[in-house]
């Protein structure tokens, strides 16, 4: 995404008196640089995800350091989505991060969560539930060519059986792939990966907000791994919650607004642990 996809987060968290830095992604807007994963067709081997990603969301961590009108102790940092996981892997890397928001971040490995994903977007597309059934195999059948190397032919039958059946509610980038080969490193490099190693390194203040009827993160299984892998690690202001009708964005099934509470909720835990008066402007 670019640095203008966040709706009214970046003017909320500035109503608060923070300074805010957005930036687009790597490869979007007009950033630079190249972001791997298998839909590109390059094998860019020893890259693994989301290492490029991390690196520079810290950077840009690093730049806000380095300012003179920033208070560099009390830094955090939100992100939504891939951005939510991603701030729990900037936090592992540095102990100097105040406080993160994981905003609807995924919670286990990136396969189990495409293969939610796959069934829960099938389903609101308003396939049958045989269809629906019909995308989950097809993408347990991807993950497994992909962790075993064996049965590219079945993969290519299905993929392109589901097609004909226009059931292609979720490829990502499966509907890219040209060999065997660029599966496995798509399992190796991309879809094999975790965030939960490195939750044990993370020691600063946690928010993480979930959606009850988030399509795209498996919000029971998130909510409670990351509750339960931070207490476990002995990180003790730990906040989860899960929030009631919000989808991935946070807002209301039909979109047009927030789900109540979500900034109510920001507001007084981001004032709390920036050790912020409200409206204080931090310099």
């Amino acid at each position: 995404l670019t640095r203008y996809s966040f709706g009214p987060y970046p003017h909320f968290f500035a109503s608060l008196g923070l300074a805010v830095l957005i930036y687009d992604k790597r490869g979007t807007g007009a950033s630079s640089g190249t972001r791997f994963d298998a839909s590109t067709g390059t094998l860019m081997d020893p890259a693994f995800y989301p290492e490029d990603l991390t690196m520079d969301a810290l950077a840009a961590f690093r730049f806000l350091q380095a300012r003179d009108d920033i208070d560099h102790k009390r830094i955090g940092l939100w992100g939504s989505s891939e951005g939510g996981m991603l701030v729990t892997q900037v936090a592992a890397r540095s102990p100097e991060v105040a406080f993160i928001i994981d905003s609807s971040g995924f919670m286990g490995p990136l396969w189990e969560t495409l293969l939610y994903q796959a069934g829960a977007v099938a389903k609101q597309t308003g396939y049958s539930d045989a269809d629906v059934q019909r995308v989950i195999e097809f993408t347990k059948l991807w993950m497994r060519v992909a962790r075993t190397g064996e049965g590219w032919d079945d993969f290519v039958r299905a993929r392109d059986e589901l097609r004909r059946k226009n059931l292609d509610a979720l490829f990502q980038s499966s509907g890219e792939f040209t060999s065997v080969t660029q599966m496995q490193w798509d399992w190796t490099h991309v879809l094999s990966f975790s965030p939960l190693p490195d939750l044990k390194k993370v020691s600063c203040p946690v928010l993480a907000l979930y959606g009850e009827i988030d399509s795209l993160t498996p919000v029971k299984s998130a909510a409670e791994t990351i509750g339960r892998a931070l207490s476990d690690a002995g990180n003790r202001d730990v906040t989860v919650k899960v929030l009631p009708g919000a989808g991935h964005s946070l807002a209301v099934a039909s979109g047009d607004r927030m789900a109540p509470g979500v900034f109510e909720t920001l507001r007084s835990w981001v004032v709390t642990r920036a050790h912020m008066s409200g409206s204080t402007d931090i310099r």
